[in-house]
């Protein structure tokens, strides 16, 4: 998937609250347009609203691929 994520020039994301686990504040999905299709790409699990975590979250997916670019 994340070759999928870091081949796509479309990136969709989306946060919900009421189904996050409750040891987290927000699931966090990330989608991608590739290859005339949607593919859901990342999970992410957050722990607050701030904005901290949302850069935490991208950092971690461009370490596992240096071409990712968000």
């Amino acid at each position: 998937q994340i070759d999928c994520l870091s081949n796509s020039l479309i990136w969709h994301v989306d946060g919900t609250f009421k189904t996050s686990p409750k040891l987290y504040y927000q699931m966090f999905t990330i989608h991608a347009w590739y290859q005339e299709e949607m593919y859901q790409c990342a999970t992410v699990f957050l722990k607050s609203k701030q904005e901290e975590e949302y850069i935490k979250a991208f950092d971690q997916l461009k370490k596992s691929n240096s071409n990712l670019n968000p």
